[in-house]
């Protein structure tokens, strides 16, 4: 696991603000699983750290070592805001 990655685990938002001025790579995996910190911070549903990590360069087209990507952590009716947020963030990652 990477810094990034307990930080997004732990809830730790001062922590993954100081590691993106660091200019650390958020769409590291980790070597358990191939997560991201985007996942991490979807797993524990932490909205702060996920928009964070999205408007900073994370990108939820990651795909994890069984090959899912975060919107299979997403219900798409207990998380609608989330899926909307990540679906915005993939059309700009597409795009650009």
């Amino acid at each position: 696991f990477a810094a990034i990655h307990y930080c997004a685990f732990l809830k730790n938002y001062e922590g993954i603000k100081a590691l993106i001025a660091a200019d650390a790579d958020l769409n590291v995996r980790d070597s358990k699983s191939g997560r991201t910190a985007l996942f991490h911070a979807l797993e524990n549903e932490d909205l702060q750290i996920t928009k964070e990590l999205l408007a900073n360069g994370a990108t939820p087209i990651v795909p994890n070592f069984s090959g899912q990507t975060v919107f299979h952590l997403v219900d798409d009716t207990k998380h609608v805001s989330l899926k909307e947020l990540l679906n915005k963030a993939t059309k700009s990652k597409t795009t650009s």
